[in-house]
């Protein structure tokens, strides 16, 4: 599996305004690329408590997983270990979410998050949660 990095710089140059706008509301990724701290950890929430399943393994300090949920939601990411938080300020995903089949898988995933104690935030319908490295993560009923 072969990865390329993100120009931000070049994506960016093509939307009016700043790079701090972000991406227009309603852009849906096919997959993301997660820095993380440490693989088990990342394993641990994204397996064990949000549900997903780890599809490949093998790639040197990386976990591809899909997952159960419908699509888009199951599209690939990758974890990667050993990677610092970046600074604050810094340019770089703010968070991502999945789209749940319904708002009781919403609150299927929120009774597991507050059996493990794992702090989450209420929006609307919509659950945000923060990985054990600080990945925000927000789980949505169907639009």
């Amino acid at each position: 599996m072969g990865t390329v990095a993100l120009d931000l710089d070049d994506l960016m140059a093509h939307e009016p305004g700043s790079a701090d706008a972000g991406m227009p509301p309603g852009t849906t990724m096919g997959h993301v690329h997660l820095n993380v701290a440490d693989l088990g950890d990342a394993e641990a929430f994204y397996a064990g408590l949000l549900g997903l399943d780890v599809t490949v393994r093998g790639y040197p300090r990386a976990l591809p997983r899909g997952g159960r949920l419908p699509p888009p939601s199951r599209d690939q990411s990758l974890a990667r270990g050993g990677r610092p938080a970046p600074p604050p300020g810094s340019l770089g995903l703010r968070e991502f979410s999945f789209r749940l089949p319904s708002a009781g898988a919403v609150a299927e995933v929120r009774d597991r998050l507050a059996a493990a104690g794992v702090e989450t935030q209420d929006s609307g319908g919509a659950l945000r949660v923060l990985d054990p490295s600080r990945n925000a993560v927000v789980l949505a009923p169907p639009a």
